[in-house]
């Protein structure tokens, strides 16, 4: 199976099955490498848009930089190449990887000066099928700040990620929720947390998160849509005394959250959501701005075939 049917490689369009790298690249060994991910949605008048991808291709380069990667490519050389691919592929909507890796044959932790950087278009339904999800509070810690750049998306920061998201399958659950080195609840294993107490919205600040650009575009929204939206340090006390919460991120957009677990000295305390009022809004408003149904936030979508 090829996920995607051409990708773009340093510079060229090629068959998605020759996309290939060294097994002695450091990328590889050593998890040093960047990524975005990425969508685009169809849009009733003007065709294929791609959501927000100025900002994901700013981060993409800063990831870069945060990794010691020297820039090879301009955000208007990978905007092109998106487009490109995306036109090619014939999809309507679908998810971009821009990926950046040290690809130079090479072992040691002294890292080479070659880097390759590739992107894929392929479709990609949301990673969670339903829309209710099932979460535990993970016994893995979201990585420390002050050992990383947590801001920056590294791939080598996933495994952190993989092993919480493991250990809740394993135990029957959908999702993880990390805590911070603080106790505080800092995101699931591949999306932020918001939860509604009262009417209000709450979300973890940053510091011990990725800022995701689907976390940056809920918060205008709500801002916009006239809730109380507050960006602060959260207990799982304060979490378990919510009315509502909800995981956001460009891969499984708006899901609601209908029960969580915590395991602590030997308790299992559980919690269940008592509404999903406010999840609902933002899942169907969300989906609706990136088809373009509302003019007044089309500065963020970039169109394929203009």
């Amino acid at each position: 199976m090829v996920l995607s049917k051409y990708v773009w490689k340093n510079g060229k369009i090629i068959d998605g099955r020759n996309a290939k790298t060294n097994i002695f690249c450091q990328g590889l060994h050593y998890g040093m490498g960047v990524f975005e991910g990425i969508r685009f949605y169809d849009t009733e008048e003007r065709g294929p848009a791609i959501f927000r991808l100025d900002k994901h291709l700013e981060r993409f380069d800063y990831s870069q930089r945060k990794a010691y990667m020297i820039l090879r490519y301009s955000p208007e050389v990978l905007t092109d190449a998106i487009k490109e691919l995306i036109k090619k592929s014939g999809l309507r909507e679908g998810y971009i990887r821009p990926i950046a890796w040290y690809g130079e044959e090479r072992l040691g932790l002294r890292l080479g000066e070659k880097t390759d950087v590739a992107i894929a278009v392929f479709s990609w339904n949301k990673r969670l099928e339903h829309e209710q999800i099932r979460a535990k509070i993970s016994k893995y810690l979201r990585i420390d700040p002050r050992s990383t750049h947590v801001e920056a998306k590294i791939s080598g920061h996933y495994v952190n990620s993989i092993l919480a998201l493991r250990d809740a399958l394993d135990s029957g659950f959908d999702e993880a929720i990390l805590l911070d080195w603080m106790g505080m609840v800092a995101e699931g294993s591949a999306e932020n947390i918001f939860m509604v107490t009262n009417g209000n919205i709450y979300t973890p600040s940053k510091g011990s998160i990725l800022d995701g650009v689907t976390r940056q575009t809920i918060l205008v929204l709500a801002r916009d849509y006239g809730y109380r939206v507050e960006e602060t340090l959260i207990t799982p006390e304060a979490l378990f005394k919510s009315d509502e919460v909800f995981l956001c991120g460009t891969a499984m957009e708006v899901l609601l959250v209908v029960e969580i677990q915590r395991e602590s000295m030997g308790q299992i305390t559980p919690w269940t959501s008592k509404s999903d009022k406010v999840t609902t809004q933002f899942a169907n408003l969300y989906a609706e701005v990136v088809r373009g149904k509302h003019p007044e936030y089309s500065r963020w979508l970039t169109y394929v075939y203009e």
